[in-house]
Order: structure tokens, then C-alpha cells, then sequence
């Protein structure tokens, strides 16, 4: 009988520094990706205008706690004890995991115990500029608002038209009894006023305008307004966003769908420029504010566009002494903003003083890229007559 060909073998020991050069490979990426998630760590305590490095990695938390995970999962496959280090940097993260990730079900609340439904909405001036190239825009926006029926309604990138024909604030005041209001236009250009706008169903008794920044495009506004025999003050406000122009929105597009970008290294700079920026001016307008905030004489109600995440100095800063009606009564991971970037929790309704928040919602996005939030405001020291 012809003799069979003996098979080449791969010496065991040649495997074996395969297998443990690769496993070092993962190891070394490993401990970089856990470093650098506990180095986002340090976002919200640090300021942007020392440094903006931990800022960058605290915007990058979810993708950083994901991978994290991943090698998590591969060294228990591989039975390597290995995975304690991702597992340690994940569990040394939990307070800010709880500001991204709530899991509260929902309440059923009476009537009685309802002393205000807050609304904040960043409307995108009403799709003035028809990106959505619907006509009924306007109505779609004012459909949502409706719905909720809230009793003190924050808007920013309000737009309005001053003619009759179309004055979006007296739109506005009909829905609900909203017919107290308190606006102000950082830009005028004819009958056409772009700012933002409170409106409440409860008399205002007092307002003002926090002077945030020199930029033109962003506004804080405080309310007082009277809920029986008490007074809350309601500030609304919309800090910095990256200023990105219709090429850099066009250019991460073509990266998101591998299109054949020309010159993506200069661009990609740019962009991180202007995100470098955005921390640093971000991180000064929540200081401005958050200095005003500690002389209100009365309970706080706060609702913005922060344009940061909640693993960010800006939240930490303005939520101070504040809770987070989506971390006290909303569920999910709360993502609030729809556009082409990536999807984060960027606005918010605080509250403060005594008052707490039930049944927190996130509600679909219609016409602005930014979706709208709501929630009830129980209190057991304010005594309110419902309008």
C-alpha cells in the first residue's frame, strides 16, 4: 500500500507565541482604552478653558464605555482574568452612566398633585429656512406643543414674524391659556426676529436677560412667574453651539456614507477647531450663568439647549444643587438631539428648591432637529390653583 503524505504541522510552540503575542496585542489595546475612559472621567471637573482634552474624551463616553465593553466579553470567552480592567474602569464611570442611561417606569400621578407641566423645546426658528421642505412646519411644531399642554413653555432659536398675518408669539399664547410671554431677538432684520422665548399660563411677576456671551446667537432669559402664593423663576437659555457651516455638515456625510472626501485631513482639523472652540466658549457662558442662578431669591426651574452631554463641566455646573428631571423620573438613554451628528442628551429641565419631577418624556422629533422634553413639577410645599 502507497504510504500516505504526512501532513505539515505547525510546531506547538510557534502557536503558542502566536497566540501570546496577540493576546499582549489586545491586552496593550486594552489598558489604552481603559485609560482613556477613565481619563473622561475627569470631563466634568475640569474646565474646558484649562484644557480641553477630557472634554473631547467625555464626549466620546458611550463609544469608549462600549469598546470597553467588548473586551470585557472577549477575555471571559478566552477564561483570562484580564477583563477586571475594563470591568473596573466601567464600574469606577457609574455616576455618570446614571446621568446617560435611566431606567425609572413610569407613574401614574393625579391631577391634583400636578402644580406646573414644563415643556423646552429647541423649535429651529420653525423651520423658517425649509430644510424639511414642508409647508406645514409651523403648524406641525405648534401640533406638538398642544399636545403636551404645558403650563410654562421654554423655546429657543424662537423665530417670529411681526407681521399679523403670521405672528408665531400670538400662535403661541392661544394654545392653552399661555398668555403671559417673555422674549427677546438677539437679531432684527425687518418684521423677521430670531431669540427666544418663555411662555406661561401663570402671571410673570418678574424678568430679565442674563448677558452670557458676546455671541450674538445665544440668549439666557430668567422668569419669575407666580404660581399661587409662591414664585419660581424659570430660566431659559441656549449656550454655544459648534457654528458648523452646510460644508462641514456635507464633508461628515460623506464620511458617515465612505464618499470620496478631498481633503479630509484639513477638514477634519477644521472641524476640531470648531468643537475645541465650542467647549471653551460653552464652558465660560455656564459660568456666567451659573453665577446669576446663585442669587435667584426663589425655587429654579431650568430649561436649555446645553449643547453639551451630561458627562460634560457645563452640566455638572448648572445642575449643581439642581435634579435632573430625566435622571429623577425619564427612562432610556433620553437622546434629545436628531440631527446628522452623533445623537446625545444635549437639552435639559432641571429643577430645584424643593420641587421634583414625575413622568419625564422625550417625545419623537417632527420638524426640528432637536426633539422636544416634558415633565410634571409636584411639589409638596407650593399650594397652585391650576389656571
Amino acid at each position: 500500500m502507497a504510504r500516505k503524505k504526512a501532513k505539515r504541522r505547525i510546531p506547538q510552540g510557534k502557536t503558542v507565541k502566536r497566540r501570546s503575542l496577540m493576546s499582549r496585542i489586545v491586552l496593550i489595546a486594552n489598558i489604552i482604552v481603559a485609560g482613556l475612559l477613565l481619563i473622561s472621567y475627569l470631563s466634568p471637573w475640569i474646565s474646558p478653558r484649562v484644557t480641553t482634552l477630557p472634554a473631547f474624551l467625555g464626549l466620546g463616553y458611550p463609544y469608549l464605555a462600549s469598546v470597553n465593553l467588548i473586551f470585557i466579553i472577549f477575555w471571559l470567552i478566552v477564561f483570562k482574568p484580564f477583563f477586571l480592567i475594563s470591568l473596573l474602569s466601567l464600574v469606577a464611570g457609574f455616576p455618570i452612566a446614571a446621568r446617560h442611561f435611566q431606567f425609572n417606569a413610569r407613574q401614574p400621578v393625579s391631577e391634583l398633585d400636578v402644580k406646573a407641566r414644563v415643556m423646552s423645546y429647541n423649535v429651529r426658528m420653525f423651520d423658517f429656512y425649509d430644510w424639511k421642505k414642508d409647508e406645514a412646519s409651523l403648524e406641525r411644531i405648534l401640533t406638538d406643543i398642544s399636545d403636551q399642554a404645558p403650563d410654562i413653555l421654554c423655546l429657543q432659536e424662537f423665530y417670529n414674524n411681526h407681521t399679523t398675518d403670521d405672528d408665531i408669539l400670538g400662535k403661541v399664547r392661544e394654545l392653552e391659556k399661555l398668555e403671559y410671554h417673555h422674549a427677546a431677538f438677539d437679531t432684527i432684520k425687518g418684521k423677521h426676529a430670531y431669540g427666544i422665548a418663555t411662555f406661561s399660563a401663570f402671571p410673570i411677576v418678574g424678568q430679565g436677560e442674563v448677558i452670557i456671551s458676546e455671541q450674538p446667537r445665544n440668549h439666557a432669559l430668567f422668569t419669575d412667574i407666580l404660581l399661587e402664593d409662591d414664585t419660581v423663576r424659570v430660566y431659559n437659555f441656549h449656550l454655544a453651539s459648534y457654528y458648523f457651516a452646510r460644508d462641514d455638515y456635507d464633508f461628515v456625510e460623506g464620511l458617515q456614507k465612505k464618499k470620496d472626501t478631498r481633503n479630509w485631513y484639513k477638514r477634519s482639523r477644521q472641524l476640531l477647531s470648531k468643537i475645541n472652540k465650542g467647549f471653551r466658549i460653552r464652558a465660560e457662558q455656564a459660568e456666567t450663568l451659573r453665577a446669576h442662578m446663585d442669587t435667584s431669591p426663589y425655587p429654579i426651574i431650568l430649561c436649555g439647549d446645553f449643547n453639551e452631554t451630561p458627562g460634560s463641566y457645563v452640566y455638572r455646573l448648572l445642575s449643581r444643587e439642581l435634579t435632573d428631571a430625566f435622571r429623577q423620573s425619564g427612562s432610556g438613554i433620553g437622546k434629545t438631539y436628531a440631527g446628522l451628528l452623533p445623537s446625545y442628551r444635549i437639552d435639559y429641565i432641571m429643577i430645584g428648591g424643593g420641587l421634583r419631577s414625575a413622568n419625564f418624556r422625550t417625545l419623537p422629533p417632527t420638524v426640528s432637529d432637536h426633539m422636544p422634553i416634558s415633565t410634571y413639577i409636584l411639589s409638596d410645599t407650593l399650594q397652585v390653583q391650576r389656571p
